[in-house]
């Protein structure tokens, strides 16, 4: 996972990547010096949406889909590594893909390539985090807000599209979703609808994101 999400790698880039969300290309402009100086600890980079500016993102209209990287999902901040069985992996990425499909390649905006070409972008994701809120972080609260953050879990993606010939980093998404209290009740059922309800999420935030950038409209 280094390689999709080593934040290095934006070195003279994040300097000059935009925030997006609703703000401006001035604005966008003027946080991104903000956003370079998290470091390359994944849990330091901000949540958001990067992006590098005079990007012609029209000119992309398929996408190649690299698998969803689990191979290193820490644990509550903690070194510690989240282990999935295969089966895990599995039921993860089959979300994530239909997640994709849905918001990305079903309506014809992007079609499925399945090699580098000039007008593909290729998108690299990775659950990097699982973990319940840090209260100590966290604005004062009720004892009952408390005790229900204390039993929270929320999981973390980050999201990365390149240009798929010269593997230019073009965009990053960051973003944190609350799994609810019964994350951990080891209910199947569950969290399908929880997961599936993330990725909707992130991949509805990554459309939304490209429309504006690219001049689309639905």
């Amino acid at each position: 996972m280094s390689r999709y999400f080593f934040y290095g790698v934006l070195c003279a880039g994040l300097l000059l990547l935009q925030a997006c969300s609703s703000t401006t290309s001035t604005d966008r402009s003027a946080r991104a010096g903000q956003a370079s100086q998290a470091g390359s600890n994944t849990q330091e980079v901000p949540e958001g949406f990067f992006v590098l500016p005079d990007i012609n993102f029209s000119r992309y209209n398929r996408l190649l889909l690299a698998d969803l990287n689990l191979e290193q999902i820490t644990i509550s901040g903690n070194t510690q590594t989240l282990a999935l069985t295969l089966e895990d992996k599995r039921f993860y990425r089959e979300l994530y893909t239909a997640a994709v499909v849905g918001h990305l390649i079903a309506d014809g905006t992007y079609v499925t390539a399945l090699d580098a070409d000039q007008d593909v972008l290729l998108l690299k994701s990775a659950i990097t985090r699982v973990a319940s809120p840090d209260l100590t972080q966290a604005a004062p609260s009720s004892p009952a807000m408390d005790a229900y953050l204390q039993n929270t879990s929320r999981i973390t993606i980050a999201m990365e599209l390149y240009d798929s010939v010269d593997g230019q980093l073009l965009a990053t998404l960051v973003d944190t979703w609350d799994l609810g209290r019964s994350w951990d009740d080891n209910n199947h059922q569950i969290k399908v609808m929880q997961m599936r309800r993330a990725f909707d999420y992130w991949l509805a935030y990554l459309r939304q994101e490209l429309d504006l950038l690219s001049g689309r409209t639905r």
